[in-house]
């Protein structure tokens, strides 16, 4: 079990040491938008993370850190809005686990399209920041519970109420 708890925790600081060290999070966007509405709202999205200092727009999944998978489409196919289904997940290095991130579905009209694409950028670099807080704070309660003091438990501990 030890082991388990180890090659998972390790795996995680991997993952993490791995994002942080080129400065900014590797972002790729894989997109099934067919609408014009929505080849705009991912057009916009991309810009958004190439302008942004946080993030990059990377062009191979398997070498990012974040994978954001978008799919559009027009509901009433007349070209005014879409319909978009958004999901963030995060792996590292090539061929480790996905983790689930988060997902969102939403519609953007046509005088929309800056503005939800600013927010869906915005919400991807929440999501990085609650991310790697929770893993600081993970790696804080580690560094805190491999100092303290490691008793074997008494017969008391092991069997609550007596024998």
């Amino acid at each position: 079990m030890r082991f388990y708890k180890a090659f998972g925790f390790s795996f995680i600081l991997l993952l993490l040491c791995y994002a942080i060290s080129y400065g900014q999070y590797k972002v790729f966007i894989q997109s099934t938008a067919e609408d014009n509405i929505g080849t705009r709202l991912v057009y916009q999205i991309k810009e958004s993370i190439r302008a942004s200092h946080s993030m990059v727009l990377w062009p191979i999944e398997d070498s990012s850190f974040v994978q954001i998978r978008i799919a559009t489409l027009d509901p009433d196919n007349n070209g005014v809005s879409t319909v978009y289904s958004i999901v963030w997940t995060v792996s590292q290095p090539p061929n480790s686990s996905t983790i689930y991130l988060s997902n969102m579905v939403g519609t953007c009209g046509i005088n929309k399209i800056n503005s939800v694409a600013e927010t869906l950028v915005a919400d991807t670099d929440n999501l990085i920041s609650q991310f790697v807080a929770t893993f600081a704070t993970l790696m804080e309660l580690l560094k805190q519970a491999k100092q303290a003091p490691q008793s074997p438990p008494s017969n008391a501990q092991q069997y609550p109420g007596g024998q």
